[in-house]
């Protein structure tokens, strides 16, 4: 039994796939914005999914979603966009343009941003730390130079030892004193001392010794 659609002025059409004489299915049958029925249809004149139409400027369009080049649909200032990753990898920037960062490939561990902007990072994201101005950097804490991750001056730093044996100078810059039997203070510096904080003495100019 046909199938009959009508024009914005009323009049009734008979939509078939492509140039043959098959109907075309009801589902697949798309208006523009000016209330016209169109026959929607793939390049090989496969009646289009219905979840495959979209209306860029208004206009319907069989996105051929599932294919190279268009894994998923993603919007810009409201206007569908063929995206070449699943719907799952596509970020947005801070103009919320999509693009596509394919996490687990090589070079992308983790998603991190940078002024409202996506980025793939070479780290899981245990590793990501942000400096003074939030940019994103990866520093994998457990390699033997980076037991643990200081800050100076707002930018994280590597510490090739454990957070207990981190002190900070007079001006915050980290150091590492280790196998220290305490550490005293001259001017706002830390000093490793080789006996008991008990046993530590002060001299005239405020230099501790043991």
């Amino acid at each position: 039994m046909s199938q009959v659609s009508f024009t914005n002025d009323g009049q009734p059409v008979c939509l078939t796939i492509g140039d043959s004489n098959e109907i075309c299915p009801r589902e697949s049958i798309a208006f523009d914005d000016a209330a016209n029925p169109h026959c929607m249809v793939t390049k090989d004149n496969t009646p289009c999914k219905p979840a495959n139409i979209f209306y860029p400027e208004g206009v319907p369009e069989c996105f051929p979603v599932g294919k190279p080049g268009c894994e998923s649909v993603a919007f810009f200032d409201g206007q569908p966009l063929c995206m070449e990753c699943e719907i799952e990898s596509v970020f947005y920037d801070s103009e919320m343009r999509p693009e596509c960062l394919e996490l687990g490939k090589p070079g992308c561990e983790s998603i991190s941003y940078f002024e409202g902007n996506p980025m793939c990072m070479g780290c899981a994201i245990e590793d990501v730390h942000y400096g003074k101005d939030s940019e994103p950097m990866c520093l994998r804490v457990g390699e033997p130079e980076c037991l643990f991750v200081a800050y100076k001056e707002g930018e994280p730093v590597c510490m090739p030892c454990e957070a207990k044996f981190v002190y900070y100078e007079s001006d915050s810059s980290p150091v590492c004193l280790e196998n220290c039997a305490s550490v005293a203070y001259f001017e706002g510096n830390p000093l490793c001392m080789d006996c008991s904080f008990e046993r530590v003495k002060y001299d005239e100019m405020g230099r501790p010794f043991c």
